[in-house]
């Protein structure tokens, strides 16, 4: 098969994922070597609307906010606000008081005082002891759950410091460090940005980050005249089908919310994203923009996790096997283990409704995955991945 078929494969196969019921849309585009190889959308943006999926679709990013808020944080550690290891009580003096959960008995939950203080570092790689709350059966999730810090949908409801300080008075699953566990802890980076520069977090990410790298479709909201462009978001319905859960004309997103999420509140698009990615891949610079130290990239790219800690990656349904965990990026350690084409130590994270970006330093490459479907029943990242590492020289 010479190169041009291989690259023609891709947009039958992501037609396919559409043509199952999976997915409204799809989209995928590829940089590699300082160009765009490969920019394509199959499907619908918006069913009910009849509208087409486009290239510049604006897209709820989900947990791929997680990266740019741990890129602001490492910002302020180039500047010698803190060190990785610092607690994270000297500057959110609320955590002080934060107990870790050690089982229920006859007169209720035991909760006993944590065997180290919480960590910086520990809040970039989800060891903190922090929950999302997605476990009803857990007492600790059942807290968060009844806390109302925010949801999946409609994101916070009140200012992110109001947030951080309910999430600092529920209970942590285990003491800091024992376990990885996916978590509100890029959250409270994100307010911890905001202590440590002294201005509000989203505010930070705008001036430092997305204004310097011309991410002009990037944000926490989506105003008025871009409204056009925000895809309809989907999700598993009750029948077991693909059902709508948020349309873009009434979404939350077309006002500013009252809290900028650090896990999950970026808008943005494929090439806008691509900003992002490439200064990581270029080692903290773009054109003629440095935002990192290439030494701060190499730190954050780099595994963090020790082997016990590791066990706590991925789901009861599909364990991890072959990742690693960054300041605020999965790293690729043993492709095999993955049963992925992508090269080991590849960079970067997914989002909920189905986005996912892939950064390969050995090949000088980008891939950035568009989606707006929550709960993805297929593991259609890694057949996208195969599909394209196939289909470069």
């Amino acid at each position: 098969m010479d190169k041009k078929n291989r690259w023609d494969g891709i947009a039958p196969a992501m037609q396919r994922l559409v043509d199952s019921g999976d997915f409204p849309g799809m989209g995928l585009l590829v940089f590699r070597r300082g160009e765009v190889l490969y920019e394509e959308a199959v499907g619908s943006m918006d069913l009910e609307a009849g509208k087409a999926l486009q290239k510049d679709t604006l897209l709820r990013m989900y947990s791929m906010t997680k990266p740019i808020t741990c890129a602001a944080l490492l910002m302020l550690f180039e500047e010698g606000k803190f060190v990785l290891d610092d607690p994270v009580a000297r500057y959110i003096p609320a955590f002080a008081k934060t107990k870790v959960y050690a089982g229920m008995t006859m007169q209720g939950m035991r909760l006993v005082d944590p065997e180290r203080p919480m960590s910086v570092r520990q809040l970039f790689t989800h060891t903190s002891g922090l929950s999302y709350g997605f476990n009803p059966a857990n007492p600790v999730d059942l807290m968060y759950q009844k806390a109302k810090l925010f949801d999946g949908i409609t994101y916070g409801s009140e200012p992110l410091k109001d947030i951080v300080e309910k999430i600092a008075a529920l209970p942590l699953l285990n003491h800091p460090g024992a376990t990885y566990f996916y978590s509100v802890a890029h959250d409270v980076a994100g307010h911890l940005v905001s202590v440590l520069a002294d201005m509000p977090f989203e505010d930070f990410v705008k001036s430092r980050i997305l204004a310097p790298l011309g991410m002009s479709d990037s944000d926490f909201w989506v105003p008025p005249a871009k409204a056009s462009r925000l895809a309809a978001l989907y999700a598993t319905g009750e029948d077991g089908k693909t059902a709508l859960v948020a349309a873009p004309g009434t979404s939350h997103l077309l006002k500013p919310a009252p809290a900028a999420l650090g896990g999950m509140g970026l808008v943005s698009t494929l090439r806008d994203y691509l900003r992002f990615a490439r200064m990581l891949l270029n080692g903290g610079e773009l054109d003629g923009e440095r935002l990192l130290a290439r030494r701060t990239v190499e730190l954050m790219r780099s595994n963090q996790l020790n082997p016990v800690q590791i066990q706590g990656m991925g789901m009861p349904e599909r364990p991890n096997y072959g990742y690693g965990y960054g300041l605020g990026v999965g790293v690729m350690l043993d492709r095999g283990l993955v049963g992925s084409m992508v090269s080991n130590g590849s960079f970067g994270w997914g989002g909920a409704a189905g986005t996912d970006c892939v950064i390969d330093p050995q090949e000088e490459m980008v891939m950035l995955v568009m989606a707006q479907r929550l709960m993805a029943p297929y593991q259609h990242n890694v057949l996208l991945q195969n599909l394209v590492y196939q289909a470069i020289d």
